[in-house]
């Protein structure tokens, strides 16, 4: 009896020194991830035949890993923190710092739910089961989910990114600067000129450039939902030893 007692206490201090050091190994990847996020933001490249007014960068990956590994919510703090620091050293950013969260936060809480529900479905769930009656142990269901999620998340982000850029940014721009809703669709006008000489068949699908909204489906959706793709390969390689490193004792 007394052993059994002596076995429960031992499991029970091995257990909170587990959780502890899971819990001190989240917060070292949430700080480490916050960090490589800020200086992501900072780095934005041009894309040729878009708009000069806009530019990709890949600070999402902070988000989306966070989000995976450590918790959703810590995901959505690294999106406001990281926006918020490129608003101290460049105050213009704000109206495209509450598009990016808006995106972003949207973006990451759907592909992660998205994530939860297709680990559990019935499909593979009847997957694996067919797998184990064939002598063949249980299949990998972490790595189908994530790409499936991954891939419908970023049809998500590009969807919201043309509903957040048309409804949530340019009004936002238009009141807090001195810039027109005329300069701000002639930088379309401009690329999508270009852009139709490269690909004719645009002109069938927009005949032309004539309203933000047109300019958020032809360049801004596709641009994030590029983007958000990328990240979504880059969780797809690094999620698994990332998982095993922050949440494994």
């Amino acid at each position: 009896m007394a052993k059994n007692s002596e076995e429960t206490i031992y499991e029970r201090v091995v257990n909170e020194d587990n959780r502890r050091a899971v819990f001190q190994r989240k917060c070292i990847a949430f700080v480490f991830f916050c960090a490589l996020g800020i200086g992501l933001s900072f780095i934005k490249l041009p894309i040729p035949f878009t708009p000069k007014i806009l530019s990709v960068e890949f600070s999402y990956i902070a988000v989306l890993l966070v989000a995976f590994t450590v918790h959703p919510l810590a995901g959505v703090a690294i999106s406001v923190i990281k926006s918020a620091a490129v608003c101290i050293f460049i105050p213009s950013f704000v109206p495209s710092a509450v598009n990016k969260i808006l995106v972003e936060v949207v973006s990451v809480l759907i592909t992660y739910w998205l994530f939860k529900v297709t680990v559990r479905s019935r499909m593979l769930e009847k997957a694996e089961q067919k797998h184990v009656a064939k002598g063949k142990g249980k299949i990998d269901k972490v790595l189908p989910s994530l790409a499936l999620s991954g891939l419908l998340g970023t049809v998500v982000s590009g969807a919201v990114t043309v509903l957040s850029v048309s409804y949530v940014l340019y009004p936002l721009q238009l009141r807090l600067s001195s810039v027109s809703s005329e300069e701000v669709l002639g930088y379309y006008q401009v690329a999508y000129g270009g852009l139709t000489r490269l690909l004719p068949f645009l002109t069938g699908l927009f005949p032309s450039m004539d309203s933000i909204l047109v300019g958020a489906i032809v360049y801004n959706g596709p641009m994030t939902a590029a983007k958000c793709l990328f990240c979504a390969l880059l969780l797809l390689a690094f999620y698994k030893p990332l998982n095993h490193l922050i949440n494994e004792p």
